[in-house]
């Protein structure tokens, strides 16, 4: 969010029932926090809410039909001029935006409603609407996932909301909200980004962003093509059983996207520290994913490259997965996430790799630590030996 332009920095919804023995009374109070640096950036703005209470339920949000319901209705202004805030102390029926009034006869319909006695809050409007930069639902609750919102259960609704900025509560308890980036579209969508990569990223295979939890440009979270290295909280908080790769073509600037199930439910964070870096040729970790050689290749394709380009234009070992290491030499070539070519039928002096987070084998000399990045080293797109293909990418959790 940006504190220059956006006026509503947090909120907070208070609702519970009166400690009164003999009565059903409840209370629902909102709080708003409005930030005062984004004053002198903005034009007039106003406060437009309504709220009644009754005895029973009304249907769907609605007031009885051809009855003139009693109401409060509010149309304050925050504030009059750039700069100048206006919100006091309002009471009601003194001429100062808040006013006890009747509904017309044709009805009203209200937002949200709660029972007293019930913590359940009922809505006849449950589509995510706009709030303080992102989407959320009307209410000011959240979905747990982008795929939540895309795939809600009942009272909620999804109405086409598209891919965007939403706000997330992967937790459902109300707390450490979050903004993502959702892709509502593309391979089924319900897509959370969790990192983006620059063309020249500096996430090669031994940054600690990978397995710490530091954040990294994490509030330039609306344009997931932007070439700058960005690392999100639903990195840490989301769980997930799907992992997408999406590579930039240098040409056409379409993105191509690899779409992996990486088993029991767990974030990004979890994936990266908890799988074993190794290989299956030695039996000592990496998380492989199963698809023909064809399927393995998109890897390049999408990125506008072929085995021609690889230093390896026959591989016999050719394998995509998560954490893949030659652990049978002392080479450097690994990757993150993605692909990984060898001209022998195994891992043994693993040649190139491409995707996230790779390293291509290029020195006999084997003078770079497990730990250390070799100078043919990417952190999106393609080394093959000494020659590097960089180009943008995202990775995605559903």
């Amino acid at each position: 969010s940006n504190a220059n332009t956006e006026l509503f920095f947090q909120t907070a919804v208070y609702r519970g029932d009166e400690l009164l023995s003999g009565y059903a009374k409840g209370y629902w109070n909102v709080a708003l926090g409005l930030s005062s640096t984004a004053f002198a950036n903005l034009s007039p703005c106003t406060l437009t809410a309504s709220a009644s209470a009754s005895s029973s339920a009304f249907d769907n949000g609605n007031t009885p039909a051809d009855v003139r319901w009693p109401y409060i209705a509010w149309d304050v202004p925050l504030t009059v001029a750039p700069g100048t805030l206006a919100c006091t102390s309002h009471a009601v029926g003194e001429g100062n935006g808040v006013e006890a009034t009747y509904t017309p006869t044709s009805g009203h319909t209200f937002d949200a409603s709660r029972h007293v006695g019930d913590p359940t809050v009922t809505r006849s409007d449950v589509a995510p609407v706009p709030f303080a930069g992102s989407l959320r639902y009307a209410d000011g609750t959240a979905a747990a996932s982008c795929d939540a919102y895309l795939h809600p259960t009942p009272p909620y609704v999804y109405e086409g909301s598209g891919s965007g900025v939403y706000t997330l509560d992967p937790e459902g308890d109300g707390l450490d909200l979050f903004d993502a980036y959702c892709d509502m579209t593309t391979d089924g969508g319900g897509w959370t980004l969790v990192m983006r990569f620059a063309n020249g990223s500096g996430f090669t295979f031994n940054s600690a962003y990978w397995t710490n939890t530091a954040l990294l440009n994490e509030t330039s979270v609306a344009d997931p093509t932007l070439s700058q290295d960005a690392k999100y909280q639903a990195y840490l908080d989301l769980p997930a059983t799907e992992i997408r790769g999406c590579l930039r073509h240098p040409s056409t600037g379409a993105y191509g996207c690899k779409v992996y199930p990486i088993g029991a439910e767990q974030t990004a964070y979890d994936l990266f520290v908890s799988t074993p870096i190794g290989s299956d040729s030695n039996g000592t970790g990496g998380l492989y994913f199963s698809e023909t050689d064809a399927e393995r290749q998109q890897w390049l394709t999408y990125q506008g490259l072929t085995l021609a380009q690889s230093s390896t234009p026959s591989p016999g070992y050719i394998r995509t997965g998560i954490n893949i290491d030659d652990d049978m030499s002392c080479y450097d070539a690994r990757v993150r996430f993605g692909l990984a070519l060898n001209n022998e039928t195994n891992v043994n002096t693993l040649n190139d790799a491409g995707g996230f987070g790779a390293s291509a084998y290029f020195s006999v000399a084997c003078d770079y630590a497990n730990t250390q990045d070799a100078p043919w080293s990417v952190g999106c797109g393609f080394a093959a030996g000494s020659t590097l293909y960089t180009t943008r990418g995202q990775i995605w959790m559903r």
